[in-house]
């Protein structure tokens, strides 16, 4: 679950949600993410309600290496309006990620490839094609404690929209509760937008069966 608060150029307000997930498999690994968010816009009464679902593929080429692609179909829903009138929008592309050891701390670094367009009436100006890079930094903290310190970097190629590359970055802290089972707290924000600021903290849960 998490918590973000943003301030636009003219407006702001508030998103909650959730990102359950569950994953399969192991060399080859299947995951289905079902995204459900809130956003109330402060000083009008108007809530925003963002739902869909998320798949991906992942082949585990080795311990070090992976690669797979994603898709993704979401809708934004008005309170009171009509589920019909909803905007739609796809989404999706490949990546791939390496880990490198560092004695007891790990790097990862990765990228990958967005195409995105609304589900109707595309016109010029609708698409989207970003590229991402991220790294991350494991560091344990104990025997089941670790924190977690990474970042993003996302870049439009359409140069028109070069206003809205964008950092995103922030750290979390896990904590193992047992064999199967860990938590984890963290917070992230957004760095490089002029017409945008955010903060999210956030609180997750993985079991494994």
């Amino acid at each position: 679950v998490f918590y973000n608060s943003w301030e636009a150029e003219t407006a702001e307000g508030t998103t909650i949600g959730m990102n359950p997930s569950i994953m399969f498999g192991d060399t080859v690994e299947f995951a289905i993410r079902l995204p459900l968010y809130m956003t109330e816009f402060e000083g009008a009464d108007l809530n925003v309600y963002h739902y869909g679902a998320d798949v991906s593929l992942t082949i585990n080429m080795s311990d070090y290496f992976a690669m797979g692609v994603h898709g993704a179909y979401t809708r934004d829903h008005i309170e009171e309006a009509d589920f019909s009138d909803d905007t739609g929008y796809i989404n999706g592309g490949p990546y791939v990620s390496m880990l490198i050891p560092m004695g007891e701390a790990s790097l990862t670094l990765g990228g990958a490839f967005e195409y995105g367009m609304p589900d109707d009436d595309v016109e010029d100006g609708d698409e989207t094609k970003v590229v991402i890079g991220g790294a991350s930094l494991a560091m344990p903290l104990g025997e089941s404690l670790g924190v977690n310190v990474y970042g993003m970097y996302y870049f439009h190629t359409d140069s028109e929209l070069s206003d809205y590359n964008f950092f995103d970055a922030g750290a979390e802290l896990a904590m193992m509760m047992g064999e199967t089972w860990a938590v984890q707290v963290g917070g992230r924000t957004v760095i490089g937008l002029d017409h945008l600021d955010s903060f999210e903290a956030y609180l997750g849960s993985e079991w494994s069966f």
